[in-house]
């Protein structure tokens, strides 16, 4: 077992350390978007993106308490 778990931390121990970055970007004043066209249309994404993750689980909340309610109320009235 000791032989196996050695094994990643030897490889790893191998590897030539690398100065290469696959991506550079200069970030200059009012350009830090990484690409020059469509800002809007990312801008546009960003926003349906972040209201649909951040707006889901508050919508289940108030469905789940919506229905829970209203199936309450009808069990009583029978």
């Amino acid at each position: 077992m000791s032989l196996i778990a050695g094994r990643p931390a030897f490889r790893q121990i191998q590897q030539i350390p690398r100065g290469i970055r696959s991506v550079h970007i200069e970030n200059k004043v009012h350009d830090t978007m990484p690409f020059r066209t469509n800002g809007g249309g990312f801008g546009a994404k960003l926003a349906v993106v972040s209201i649909i993750g951040f707006g889901t689980p508050f919508f289940a909340a108030w469905y789940h308490g919506h229905t829970t309610v209203h199936s309450v109320k009808n069990v009583l009235d029978i």
